[in-house]
């Protein structure tokens, strides 16, 4: 211990062991302030790194919608997205190429399976069609729930033909042209072989019982009936389909608006005008024509006509398919 003192008690020994301490100080304070450096930099780096790549991966039209729909009903939860009122969805499958989910969806409508065929759709029309016609709070029509069946029968009366034509877009959409075979609403000849039983029913209806709404349902009943049957001819027609593909799932039927205006006749004027016309022209030429005739509604409502099975509707829609309805 007194040696030590003596040393300390040196004036340059002294200073050369406290010198030698602020060096080791000193460069322990270099090596810490240059790994905080480092690490900083290792972050910022990082941080740009995920910030470009970030940048870098465009959300599709599809999950641009689906962000807005989040923030609004909360998440649909894995495998699923929100619909534009709310409804949740299934993505599809990622499996599946274009026309396979095309064929699906398809089949699906053919067959009323509305529930497979929501799981491949995606702001699609004939989808919105449906729910509106099965809608338990529409307001019931007759002229609505004539068209409601003319669009089922449609449906019904599907046949796939096959692809004619396809095309891929940069934004994750694909155009194809479909050919399918369906009921043709646009034949006004088949009613003819019963002219004179149905003009009888008309004046019937119209003058006798002063009922005309009876009378057009009589003639929406005699329609559909023909529509149902194995004889109702078919015309072969080009449908365009809109896909749009999703980030985390499959292709999605996102435009189907010429299947819809098919199945709704929306540019033609249906047979039932074609017959009432035909009658006043009748009446306007020989007023008394039916004055004494009798009318028996059976005769041309139950024609030994071989009919076509009829299917259920299966939908997981908000909408019943138990009411006939109609705006």
């Amino acid at each position: 211990m007194d040696k030590i003192k003596e040393l300390w008690s040196k004036r340059g020994i002294r200073y050369t062991i406290l010198g030698v301490l602020a060096l080791v100080l000193l460069l322990f304070g270099v090596r810490a302030c240059n790994q905080a450096k480092k690490s900083n930099t290792d972050t910022s780096e990082s941080t740009e790194k995920v910030s470009r790549r970030d940048k870098s991966v465009a959300l599709t039209p599809f999950e641009e919608e689906q962000k807005r729909l989040i923030r609004k009903y909360g998440e649909a939860g894995e495998g699923y997205y929100w619909s534009e009122d709310g409804t949740r969805m299934a993505l599809g499958d990622q499996n599946l190429s274009e026309t396979e989910v095309i064929r699906t969806f398809l089949r699906s409508l053919s067959t009323l399976d509305f529930a497979t065929a929501q799981k491949y759709a995606y702001k699609d029309q004939v989808l919105k069609t449906l729910n509106a016609y099965y809608n338990s709070e529409s307001e019931f029509t007759y002229s609505e729930s004539f068209k409601k069946a003319m669009y089922q029968q449609f449906l019904l009366s599907m046949e796939i033909e096959g692809i004619e034509s396809q095309a891929t877009f940069a934004d994750d959409k694909s155009s194809v042209t479909v050919k399918i075979k369906a009921l043709d609403l646009s034949n006004k000849d088949f009613w003819k072989e019963d002219k004179d039983a149905l003009m009888k029913g008309i004046y019937s209806y119209r003058k006798t019982e002063a009922d005309s709404t009876k009378a057009r349902n009589f003639l929406y009943e005699y329609v559909t009936n023909y529509w149902k049957s194995e004889v109702a001819q078919k015309k072969a027609i080009t449908i365009n389909l809109t896909l749009t593909k999703t980030g985390a799932g499959g292709w999605l039927i996102s435009n189907d608006m010429d299947l819809d205006n098919y199945a709704k006749y929306s540019e033609g004027e249906t047979v039932i005008n074609n017959i009432l016309k035909d009658y006043d022209l009748e009446i306007a030429k020989r007023p008394k024509a039916f004055e004494d005739s009798s009318f028996d509604p059976s005769s041309v409502l139950n024609k030994d006509r071989k009919l076509k099975s009829t299917t259920t509707p299966s939908s997981s829609t908000s909408s019943s398919s138990s009411t006939e309805s109609g705006s």
